[in-house]
């Protein structure tokens, strides 16, 4: 076989790999539904206003005064609670719109400055895709993370946000519209979730020391650049939306939480041992394709590899760092809920990913076998792997949303019998969303949503 033929199908594998994920992330989020708190919250803005709602909040509770307003203002989007799901499809696509766009910038510039070469758009927007893919198959808690609304808002789109960010700040020339897209991540950013603020606070610190104190050249280039206006506002933004999270009387009186989050698991070696690990290591791999293509394309550019892993390691031990001592001094102790580790498994993606890289650049893959290995064999599986898990999680998630709609309106006609208890059956397997158990937490405020004059309860 020759080395075209093998770059022709290897090409075709990534963008079906990068296809397959896209489909695999659709049929999730049209079929996602509203579970535990995001019914809670729901109840709760609908019966009060996002004004108010967030208000009490942020009072009473917690100053991520962003997250909050997104969540309530998603929440309260559809009049009525049988169509919220289409307002949670549109969230999901309006993320994944974001992602694609920030990771494609992020990784375009990157090459550009760090190799002085450029990717074919395409090629960078597969890998960008492919990217997204390893980060989902690397968050520890995936499931709550990427599809509970609830907290997705704070752990998962706190990241979103800050690589949108990140993305603009990266380019040289901005217009309006992109400064008040600077200004609205950051502002997220800020208020998204505690560690986030000390752990990107932390990060931006120590850039900031090492280019002052070791490279003042550097740092003279960019005061003088025309990035510095977008960091001047990013960091004033940040700043500023960060200080009115930190004050929030809400921060203070949430005693009790210190003892809920002892229940909740702490980061520990069982979560290394899970099989959807050895899927995001296969993802990462593919980078290798990426080193070895802007290798073909340029000369090899002297390039202080060292330098380069150190700063990519930084994000992902100071995560650690920050996250023990907010888990010690903070909570007294307490563990710290496996979804607040997000961060952490996101820079170790980053991390693994600019290693596999790396090595496609730094090392040749002369023998046919080792072309067709990493070329066709390696995609080949994640492209399997992806269109299995497709096919297995829309059996699970068609037929629990399905039955969950069925459940809604079984319980709007039950309201015509003018019963006073109505019993349901357990939904089936929500595959990777998150389930929606009928228990008194969420079956009271649904019975508001829905305008119910009985009491849910479930069949034993």
């Amino acid at each position: 076989m020759t080395t075209k033929t093998i770059n022709i199908i290897s090409t075709y594998v990534l963008a079906f790999s990068a296809i397959a994920f896209l489909l695999f992330y659709f049929i999730l989020s049209f079929n996602n539904r509203a579970a535990s708190d995001d019914i809670v919250f729901t109840a709760t803005v609908k019966n009060e206003g996002v004004a108010l709602a967030l208000t009490k909040i942020y009072n009473l509770w917690s100053g991520r005064w962003a997250s909050w307003g997104y969540l309530f203002i998603l929440l309260s989007a559809s009049e009525n609670f049988q169509n919220l799901h289409y307002f949670l499809f549109i969230y999901h696509c309006i993320t994944i719109i974001i992602l694609v766009y920030s990771v494609n910038t992020i990784i375009s510039i990157c090459i550009k400055k760090l190799f002085n070469t450029t990717i074919h758009s395409a090629r960078v927007l597969i890998y960008s895709i492919l990217f997204i893919a390893g980060f989902y198959y690397s968050t520890f808690n995936h499931i709550e993370v990427w599809w509970w609304i609830s907290a997705s808002v704070y752990y998962f789109q706190g990241i979103v946000f800050f690589l949108f960010g990140f993305a603009l700040l990266l380019k040289e020339q901005k217009n309006i519209l992109q400064y008040i897209f600077i200004v609205v991540s950051f502002l997220y950013v800020g208020a998204s979730f505690e560690l986030y603020i000390l752990t990107f606070g932390a990060l931006s610190g120590l850039i900031s020391l090492y280019f002052y104190f070791k490279n003042r050249t550097m740092w003279i280039k960019i005061k003088n650049s025309n990035y510095f206006n977008g960091i001047r506002i990013a960091v004033l933004c940040f700043v500023l939306s960060a200080c009115v999270c930190f004050i929030a009387p809400g921060n203070y009186d949430r005693q009790d939480l210190f003892t809920e989050l002892a229940d909740n698991p702490s980061l520990n070696m069982n979560i290394l041992f899970q099989s959807k690990y050895v899927v995001y290591v296969i993802i990462s791999m593919l980078f290798i394709l990426l080193g070895k293509e802007i290798k073909s394309n340029k000369e090899k550019v002297r390039i202080n590899m060292k330098t380069i892993l150190l700063f990519a390691s930084v994000p992902f031990v100071l995560s650690i760092i920050i996250n023990v001592l907010f888990q010690f001094f903070v909570l007294n102790g307490n563990a710290i809920p496996l979804r607040g580790w997000t961060f952490t498994s996101f820079s170790f993606h980053c991390f693994l990913s600019i290693v596999f890289m790396y090595i496609g650049y730094m090392f040749s893959f002369e023998k046919t076998v080792l072309k067709l290995a990493s070329q066709i064999l390696v995609p080949c599986f994640v492209l399997t792997t992806l269109l299995y898990a497709t096919y297995k999680q829309y059996n699970y998630v068609s037929n629990y949303s399905a039955a969950y709609d069925k459940q809604l309106t079984d319980l709007m006609n039950a309201k015509k019998k003018g019963e006073k208890v109505v019993y349901v059956t357990p939904l089936p397997n929500s595959g990777m969303l998150v389930y929606l158990y009928m228990d008194e937490y969420t079956a009271v405020p649904l019975a508001k949503l829905l305008n119910l004059d009985f009491e849910i309860k479930l069949k034993d």
